[in-house]
């Protein structure tokens, strides 16, 4: 039987009564999606072999394993697409126009699908729950050899730690349920690429829901696109996404930060401060003392750059935005 609903006491603190109320329902929506991939995939991978039975005895699946956090000196969560390439670990953050830390749909799952030479096959992708079910699921895996590995979709969480002697850094950790999460997460990119909302109006709507339900129960992401869960990782590079009209043709700036850990205390404030979803309608005096907790504990900071898309909306420059952005990352 699962323990109940509870969060590690490194990061309790940190949520409110209706941020966990929001962090219950999505914790319940990734159990159910992981346990429906483990009954009707067979034979199962590694990964989700090891996965079942902790997901069987411990009931919160959405935050990183407890020995892990443990591990982190102030760890909190936070939006970003987080992974590795080349050995660099990495992190993509969304920023919308008046610069505050939230995805505003500006291509941070787009962008970490093509570092990952994802396939997504929208058009084959149906907009009704029956017909999902009967074309469902899709296999999704890397074109070819990659060098990618995605470490979380949506979210992280980030804390200051070191290995062995070294000096404080930032560090990583994804949750126990990041291959259940994507595959939400995912859905959810769909419902926005095809435009769904023009067929179910919202995306909480109940329709919607048990639509989006259905989809991320169908999408099978290959366990061999993501990193170990069970570790913890050093960060490299924060990429901030944003659209800006500077001419009629769609193009890629990338520019380092002019101060690094300036920008980096700004972010790590913003982001999930300035997000109005309930999810992340956290504590704020505690975060305010976390992040400032974490930029006097580390030694170095990580390579911030602006990664700025011309076009204000639409599809981004998929091919030239990750040619770019591996550049950085060698």
């Amino acid at each position: 039987m699962c323990a109940s609903f509870s969060f590690p006491s490194s990061v309790a603190p940190l949520y409110t009564d209706e941020c966990i109320s929001r962090r219950q329902k999505l914790n319940r929506i990734i159990r159910q999606i992981l346990n429906y991939r483990i009954k009707n995939q067979k034979p199962l991978p590694n990964q989700l072999q090891n996965l079942e039975p902790i997901i069987n005895k411990t009931e919160n699946v959405i935050v990183p394993y407890s020995h892990l956090l443990n591990k982190l000196y102030s760890p909190f969560d936070l939006v970003s697409l987080s992974g590795i390439v080349n050995g660099k670990t990495f992190m993509l953050m969304g920023l919308n126009p008046n610069g505050s830390s939230i995805d505003a749909e500006v291509g941070k799952t787009a962008l970490g699908l093509g570092l990952l030479g994802m396939n997504i096959p929208y058009g084959q992708i149906p907009d009704t729950v029956e017909r999902v079910k009967e074309k469902g699921p899709w296999i999704l895996k890397p074109e070819g050899e990659r060098e990618t590995k995605i470490l979380s979709t949506d979210m992280c969480y980030i804390g200051a730690g070191r290995t062995d002697n070294e000096k404080f850094g930032l560090y990583i950790a994804s949750s126990i349920s990041e291959i259940g999460w994507a595959q939400w997460d995912l859905a959810r990119h769909i419902f926005r690429v095809n435009n769904l909302r023009e067929k179910y109006k919202s995306r909480i709507a109940p329709e919607a829901i048990d639509f989006l339900m259905r989809l991320a129960e169908h999408l099978w992401i290959s366990p061999e696109v993501f990193a170990s869960n069970d570790k913890l990782y050093p960060l490299d590079s924060i990429f901030l996404i944003e659209r800006k009209n500077f001419n009629d043709k769609t193009t890629v700036k990338i520019d380092p930060v002019a101060d690094e850990w300036r920008e980096l205390k700004k972010v790590l404030l913003k982001n999930p401060l300035y997000n109005e979803a309930k999810f992340w309608k956290i504590n704020y005096a505690v975060h305010r003392k976390v992040v400032d907790d974490i930029i006097n504990k580390i030694d170095y900071c990580p390579q911030i750059f602006n990664v700025f898309i011309s076009a204000k909306k639409g599809p981004i420059p998929i091919y030239e935005a990750t040619k770019e952005l591996k550049h950085y990352l060698r």
